[in-house]
């Protein structure tokens, strides 16, 4: 990988994404907080024009998904979860029937098998104090069917309850179809356990014992 065009060299908070619809396309913020785009698989890189109101703090949890053609996805922690419709120039807040305003959002995911923007399937996980159950610690997790037109909160079942924690998703990876793996907790105190879902994450459950290889 290079680093051509990129005005602070070696980014060290690792917010990226890699477009599954076309060919060579990714988006990387430098450590300034700078959104930058690359065509070519990552040997020259071009700024977007987009830059953070803050640069990435580990302490502060960020994500980029890339959505269908142009569409960008950012989970911008207390700034919400905010769309692109022009590869990352610019983004807008994200309104859409279903979703809570005023959300603190720290990561968003895309099922990469999607080929239509309109039937794009996100899920959003939320980490605000308000939202999270105070007995549990379980925080929702927001899944669109349509693009981010309409949301509904996804179904946790089987979360291990932490009182006084912000349990939410840390890592989303997809596997066939609609099948979807995460690693949900608290990273910075009880750690985190895996949830699977096999409806592009409108239910989550924690998987059985001995279901390797199943």
């Amino acid at each position: 990988v290079e680093e051509t065009g990129l005005l602070d060299a070696h980014p060290s908070n690792g917010v990226f994404a890699v477009s599954a619809t076309s060919s060579g396309i990714l988006w990387m913020f430098d450590d300034a907080g700078r959104l930058y785009g690359s065509g070519d698989g990552a040997s020259n890189w071009l700024p977007t024009g987009f830059v953070l109101g803050s640069a990435p703090n580990p302490t502060k949890s960020i994500a980029l998904a890339a959505g269908v053609g142009s569409v960008v996805w950012l989970a911008a922690n207390d700034g919400g979860l905010k769309k692109s419709t022009n590869s990352g120039a610019s983004f807008s807040a994200v309104s859409g029937s279903g979703l809570p305003a005023g959300q603190t959002v720290t990561l968003v995911a895309t099922n990469p098998h999607d080929v239509s923007a309109a039937t794009q399937h996100i899920i959003a996980s939320v980490a605000s104090v308000a939202a999270c159950d105070a007995v549990t610690g379980v925080c929702p997790i927001y899944v669109s069917a349509d693009g981010g037109a309409s949301w509904s909160a996804a179904n946790i079942a089987g979360a291990k309850p932490f009182a006084g924690t912000l349990q939410r998703l840390t890592a989303v990876a997809y596997g066939p179809g609609t099948t979807v793996y995460a690693l949900y907790g608290e990273p910075n105190s009880i750690g985190t356990y895996l949830l699977s879902s096999s409806d592009n994450g409108a239910t989550w459950s924690v998987p059985g014992a001995g279901q390797y290889g199943s």
